[in-house]
């Protein structure tokens, strides 16, 4: 984003900041919706979000200039009260949007591990902040130019159980069309517990059709099942929307650089609009790609997480499920670009 001038120059122009770029906070009154709380976030750039602090302070809206980038699904958004973790219950609730993230106990499919019923994707998802807040810093920040941040905290945890906590903060950039969200997950109990996470990152029409450029820097990719492996070839094309198919998902080993950093990329040339997406493969050391070129369930999602995509049993069978001692806390970091080049 070019600028012509710095903020304080552009302030002589204004009679409020809200020329440059706003927050807005409110609650849904409509539908399923009614009585969840959302904030609406522009940049002044051509970013536009919207973060529902009471799904996880998860992104159900993002916007570059007019164009729609996430995909919103069938159900839209609904209030967390409406969660049901009973089989395919959890997709009616299931808005996907930019971010749903899932965890903090299990992700993906829905197992029985032990004597506890998991559910599709886990409970994060559904859960509200306790506290959430929005700053805006106009002086010495890193960027040199105003920066709002919308921090929240959601708790996950029940009796006799294991007991978790999410701070989470979304730095948006106003010099330039980029976001960061940084998380820190602990465990607030005194039981050493599993602990599995995944950033359910969805793309959608229009920027997402017959002309996206897929760029995921893979040294291996490996098809989930027998349905995914027949189309493996053309793992990084998308279709027009289909009648009559399925999904078909495949895990990606990317390539990190020197500070173990990995990234994707996407691009549609129709419409000059790109995104790409770093992250920390330390800790985000899986990555999941979902694609479904279904009519009316159109649909990519690219996806970070710390383990594998077949519930928490299949994972500690394999012994990929990771945990969390007592106390302890781990971090994850996600940065999102959008521009009108390819990355």
């Amino acid at each position: 984003m070019a600028e012509k001038y710095n903020y304080r120059q552009k302030l002589k122009y204004t009679g409020n900041k809200n020329q440059l770029f706003s927050v807005k906070n409110y609650i849904f009154t409509d539908g399923r919706a009614n009585n969840t709380r959302g904030i609406d976030v522009i940049n002044g750039g051509g970013l536009f979000m919207t973060i529902v602090p009471d799904r996880c302070m998860d992104i159900y809206r993002l916007i570059y200039k007019d164009t729609n980038i996430s995909y919103i699904s069938a159900s839209g958004l609904t209030h967390p009260a409406y969660y049901d973790n009973r089989g395919e219950e959890f997709l009616r609730g299931f808005f996907a949007g930019f971010l749903t993230t899932c965890g903090l106990e299990t992700i993906c499919a829905g197992s029985e591990d032990g004597e506890e019923t998991l559910g599709l994707h886990g409970r994060i998802g559904n859960t509200p902040a306790d506290n959430f807040y929005t700053e805006i810093i106009e002086e010495n920040t890193k960027s040199g130019s105003p920066e709002i941040i919308v921090t929240g905290e959601m708790n996950q945890a029940r009796l006799f159980g294991d007991k978790y906590s999410l701070l989470r903060k979304i730095k948006i950039y106003t010099n330039e069309n980029k976001f960061e969200i940084s998380d820190v997950v602990k465990n607030t109990g005194f039981r050493k517990s599993p602990h599995m996470i995944l950033y359910h990152l969805n793309y959608g029409y229009p920027f997402l059709d017959e002309n996206i450029e897929i760029n995921i820097p893979s040294e291996e990719v490996i098809p989930v099942d027998d349905y995914a492996a027949e189309d493996i070839d053309k793992w990084h094309k998308f279709s027009k929307p289909q009648n009559g198919v399925n999904e078909r998902c495949y895990y990606h080993k990317l390539k990190t650089d020197e500070n173990n950093t990995a990234k994707y990329s996407l691009y549609n040339p129709e419409l000059k609009k790109g995104v790409r997406v770093e992250y920390g493969a330390e800790t985000l050391d899986y990555f999941i790609q979902w694609k479904m070129s279904g009519e009316g369930d159109y649909v990519l999602g690219l996806e970070p997480g710390n383990a594998k995509g077949g519930g928490r049993k299949q994972n500690r069978n394999d012994g990929t499920l990771k945990f969390l001692e007592p106390g302890e806390e781990v971090r994850y970091n996600l940065t999102v670009t959008l521009s009108e080049d390819r990355h």
